[in-house]
C-alpha cells in the first residue's frame, strides 16, 4: 500500500518529530489523508501523530481550517495562500508543541489551467502559530508517467522530506 521510501520517511518523521516532542497534525486536501495514512502506518505514530483534516472542499476549508473566502476566490484553492492558511487553521488553539503540515493541488486528470497544470501541488508547514515553509511543487512530469496516484504518492514524500528538514533544523 505505501512505498518503501515513504515508511522510510514516515519512520524518520516520528523519529524525529518524538526528539523534539512535537505533535503532528495534517490539513490535507488533494491528498485526501495520505500524509496522516503514512504516518501512522509506522508502529508507534500514536506517540506524536494527534490526527489530520480532509478538507477536499472550499467550503470545508473554510468550516474547519479557517480559510478564508476571499483567499479561495483571489488566489485559488491551490495556493501557497491557501495551504498557509490551511496549515495555520489546524494549528488553531494548540500549543507551541504541534506542527502542521498542509497541502492542497491538481492531482488531475481534470482541473489544470495554463498557470496551475495538473500536478501543481502547494504545501505549508506551521508551528508556534507561523507559516515556516510554503511552496509550490508541479509534479506534471510524475502525472504524465504515473497519473492522479503518481501525483499524490509524490506530494506525500514531498511532506514527509519537508517535515523532516525542518525538524532536523531544531538541532542547530
Amino acid at each position: 500500500m505505501f512505498s518503501q521510501t515513504s515508511l522510510t520517511l514516515a519512520h524518520n518523521v516520528i523519529t524525529l518529530a518524538n526528539q523534539h516532542n512535537i505533535k503532528i497534525i495534517t490539513a490535507e486536501s488533494c491528498t485526501s489523508g495520505l500524509v496522516a495514512a503514512t504516518l501512522t502506518a509506522i508502529p508507534g505514530a500514536s506517540t506524536c501523530v494527534e490526527g489530520g483534516v480532509i478538507t477536499y472542499s472550499n467550503q470545508l476549508k473554510q468550516d474547519y481550517l479557517g480559510v478564508l473566502e476571499n483567499s479561495i476566490i483571489q488566489y485559488g484553492a491551490v495556493s501557497e495562500q491557501v495551504a498557509q492558511e490551511m496549515a495555520l487553521g489546524a494549528l488553531a488553539n494548540k500549543t507551541s508543541k504541534y506542527l502542521s503540515i498542509s497541502v492542497t493541488g491538481i492531482a488531475g486528470p481534470g482541473g489544470g489551467t495554463k498557470n496551475k497544470p495538473v500536478g501543481t501541488v502547494c504545501f505549508a508547514i506551521g508551528h508556534q502559530n507561523n507559516i515556516i515553509i510554503s511552496k509550490r511543487q508541479c509534479f506534471n512530469t510524475v502525472f504524465q508517467k504515473d497519473g492522479r496516484e503518481g501525483v499524490r504518492s509524490e506530494s506525500v514524500k514531498y511532506c514527509l522530506q519537508e517535515i523532516i528538514s525542518y525538524l532536523k533544523s531544531l538541532s542547530l
